[in-house]
Formats: structure tokens, sequence, C-alpha cells
């Protein structure tokens, strides 16, 4: 629960383990001034400090207490198998999982699931079970007709991005694979850019209209489902806002390098959790 740095985290630990319920003991020690040399404190800590205390002291009022159950195991992190986590966002759920709320333009970002933070390698990940076993199947429902509507901006954003991934793309256009295809706009513009396009989606409403109303070859279903199919190696793989959605983001990637040619390059894009 600690999520104090540097010496805040002295802090904080007193207050959660009085805030969990135990007696705490003091066992004085004798600090003498300093005689020599400098402080390895920086000055910016002292304004941390009060930061913390302020942090703390709002959580105390506005939150609700955090209950201590003794025994309690956080997960293994799923990517360096450290037991060693922290809570990144307490659980927000506001009803159960609709497929609605998986849609690209969903408005339930004020509804979360625990996240927890590895300390060993830093991946912040939804630990298993906090989604049932049908969140593959939820994605394959999802039906979007609102980002339909708003192509015409969500086509100048692709263009951007094909803009800036120009620079690393061979002269020659060549072919590339797209993982999390959705719509298609992506390979709409990849296509008028002279490239030999695919991609995969699971979602079988956006397949549908990448390939009926775009004329895109869409496969539907995962990159996993598909890749036996898949007339790789390519030379450029995207994946737009995917790997967070992903139990195994590892395991997406490895399987990405295994149909990218020696000189091809993988482009992603992912959200950022540090940031408000």
């Amino acid at each position: 629960e600690i999520n104090s740095n540097g010496y805040g985290f002295f802090m904080e630990s007193i207050f959660r383990i009085h805030q969990a319920g135990f007696r705490c003991g003091e066992i004085p020690t004798n600090f003498k001034d300093r005689m020599a040399g400098t402080s390895k404190i920086p000055r910016f800590e002292i304004f941390r400090g009060v930061k913390n205390l302020l942090r703390l002291f709002l959580g105390r009022v506005f939150s609700s207490p955090v209950e201590y159950v003794p025994g309690k195991e956080f997960p293994v992190c799923c990517f360096c198998q450290s037991p060693f986590t922290v809570v990144k966002f307490r659980k927000k759920i506001v009803g159960d999982n609709h497929v609605m709320d998986f849609q690209c333009t969903s408005m339930e970002h004020g509804s979360k699931p625990l996240v927890v933070q590895c300390l060993v390698c830093g991946l912040s990940f939804s630990p298993e079970g906090v989604y049932d076993n049908k969140l593959d199947a939820i994605y394959e429902e999802v039906v979007d007709a609102r980002y339909i509507r708003d192509q015409a901006a969500r086509q100048r954003t692709f263009a951007v991005a094909f803009d800036r991934i120009a620079p690393f793309l061979s002269m020659t256009p060549g072919t590339m694979l797209e993982i999390g295809a959705y719509c298609g706009f992506f390979g709409r513009e990849a296509r008028a850019r002279g490239w030999n396009y695919v991609g995969v989606e699971p979602s079988r409403w956006s397949v549908a209209y990448a390939r009926e109303s775009l004329g895109l070859d869409v496969r539907c279903g995962t990159l996993k489902q598909n890749i036996n199919e898949l007339s790789g190696p390519y030379d450029a793989i995207v994946m737009w806002d995917v790997l967070e959605h992903l139990r195994d983001p590892m395991d997406l990637l490895m399987d990405s390098r295994c149909l990218l040619k020696d000189s091809g390059v993988l482009f992603l894009s992912t959200l950022d959790i540090d940031t408000w």
C-alpha cells in the first residue's frame, strides 16, 4: 500500500502501520550533528515530505480505512514472477462488465479494476482473476457505431501517425501487418500509401466493416488464432493501443517477432500509466 519514494517511505510506513491497528514501539538512537561534509538529502526532499504529509492527511479524511488482512498475499508479477508488488490503483468498478464498456469510444473511464505494480521490473498489471475468462469473448462482441461517425477525425490521426513512422520505413512500400486493426482506418491509410496491408482484429463487427466498407484484408480473431495463416515475414508490424488490453503482452511481442523480417520494424503505442 506504500507509494512514497525517498525518505517519505519511512513516514508513510509508520502511518500505514498505525492505520492497520498495530501498536508501535520506539527505540531511541543518539544522532549527533554533522561535523564535516554535506548532507546527502536534496532540498526538494523537504517539499516532497510536505506533499506526502498532505496526501496522507487527505487520504485519511476522504478515503475509507485500509483493511488489514493477516496473511493476505499480494499477486506475483506476471512478467518477472517477483512477489514484491504494491497497489497502483484501487479497484473502482461500477456495475458488471458489459460489452459496451469495451468499445474504443467507451466513456466508462471512471470504472477500473485493481492495478498493481511490480517493484522489481516496474510492470503495472491487473492480477489474475480480476477479469473473468470471458474477456476474449467480450472483445469479439464489441460494436462501436460512434467510432464510425468520427472517422474523419480518426483518419487524420492515423495520417499523422503514418507520417511519424515513415522515416523508419523503407522507401519502397512492402508488407505490413496491423494487430488490433479495429475498423481498418489505419489500414486504409497504409493502402493509400502503397503498402500491402493485412490486419487482425477480434471484434467481428469491426472486421465486417473493414472488409465490406473499406475492402481491406482483415482477419477475425487474435494474432495467436491467425498466426499460422498469415503469410509473413512482414516489413512492418503496427499495434496502436493494444498491449494494455492483453493478459500476456510478452507473448504477443514474441509472436510478432516471429512474423517480422530481420530488417523489419515494430511500431506500437500504449498508454502512460503515470500521467493524470
